[in-house]
């Protein structure tokens, strides 16, 4: 990631707050049959607010659905609304 001829660190993160459609949600929930999780989502403070209330649903698997070799994630399906929360670094 990033070009190995600058000196230093480069990290890279994205946190996003996705709509989706109810059909994507459902396939989500079939694919990766994530599970009810007391976790919230680790997003930056100017995104706290646009979070869903209520419960999210989270597993391993979803999370290595979203993540490559050079970054991980980490993923919240919302229970209430189909919104999927993302929350990736690489480094």
């Amino acid at each position: 990631m990033g070009d190995p001829r600058m000196p230093g660190l480069s990290t890279y993160w994205i946190d996003a707050i996705v709509d989706v459609n109810p059909a994507t949600m459902t396939e989500l929930k079939s694919r990766y049959q994530p599970v009810p999780t007391t976790a919230r989502p680790d997003v930056w403070n100017t995104l706290t607010g646009l979070l869903p209330a209520g419960g999210y649903l989270a597993n391993d698997a979803l999370n290595s659905a979203f993540a490559t070799q050079q970054s991980r994630a980490k993923v919240f399906l919302a229970e209430q609304v189909p919104v999927v929360v993302i929350t990736s670094i690489s480094e």
